[in-house]
């Protein structure tokens, strides 16, 4: 954001997204990876018995029955497992809520909204009942939703001072 600003600007507020935005997409992911590593491990081990039985009964199986060849397929999965949450905290870390003594700047990722202090006309905040506990919110500027958006109501009430001075 300091990029783009003029020689005159100054920073009046930043905010950034809730944290609550990476424990809640987190818990959801490690879940579901969970959930996916236990049945293909549970698969794997099912097609080693498999595989024992055919080789006691007398068929010529080349596979390696020993559970040690299954660590790094188990690895493979844990990498593909977290490497979501890495998205997740650079999201956190590229997204950013300023108001300057001239504008609004909310950068989401690419997506960037900016607009003079003049133009931003009503500010409206919605909370869910554990937005309003953990503090944090749903601000719409100018028609555009910027989610998770840590202290909202300080964010609203910083943009309408800077609109007053």
């Amino acid at each position: 954001v300091q990029k783009v600003m003029a020689n005159d600007e100054q920073i009046l507020y930043k905010a950034r997204i809730h944290k609550m935005y990476i424990a809640g997409w987190s818990i959801a992911l490690f879940y579901i990876s969970l959930k996916i590593i236990i049945k293909l491990f549970a698969l794997l081990a099912i097609a080693e018995v498999i595989l024992l039985q055919l080789k006691q009964q007398g068929f010529s199986a080349t596979y390696n029955t020993t559970s040690s060849t299954l660590w790094p397929f188990l690895f493979l999965l844990i990498i593909l497992a977290i490497s979501p949450l890495f998205w997740i905290i650079f999201s956190y870390y590229s997204n950013e809520f300023v108001i300057t003594n001239k504008r609004v700047v909310c950068k989401i990722g690419v997506k960037k909204m900016d607009a003079l202090l003049k133009g931003v006309g009503g500010i409206t905040v919605t909370q869910s009942w554990l937005g309003r506990m953990l503090n944090y919110g749903t601000i719409c500027i100018l028609g555009q939703k910027f989610y998770y958006v840590s202290d909202p109501y300080g964010f609203k009430r910083k943009i309408e001072e800077a609109i007053e001075n």
